[in-house]
């Protein structure tokens, strides 16, 4: 029962996970949000731990606790500030 309860948990971060990354995908380069931005897809919890995730693997930035983008790159500048 064990094995079964921690494939599901794995089976739903992974869903959690994909949720929000297509979220941040489908608003574009330079958009800035915070785990609000996410309250219907999972548990607050859930969506942190996909943010983290995220930005673990360098998809996002977090710019100050709590608060995240999806920075917007340029080939010569490099990585461009967010517009706050």
């Amino acid at each position: 029962m064990v094995d079964y309860v921690k494939r599901i948990d794995k089976f739903m971060s992974h869903t959690v996970e994909n949720a929000v990354k297509n979220k941040i995908l489908g608003h574009g380069r330079g958009w800035c949000f915070t785990v609000k931005h996410f309250l219907g897809i999972g548990s607050n919890i859930s969506i942190r731990k996909a943010l983290s995730d995220l930005q673990h693997v360098k998809l996002i930035r977090r710019i100050s606790q709590g608060l995240y983008d999806y920075p917007r790159v340029h080939k010569t500048l490099g990585i461009i500030p967010p517009n706050i």
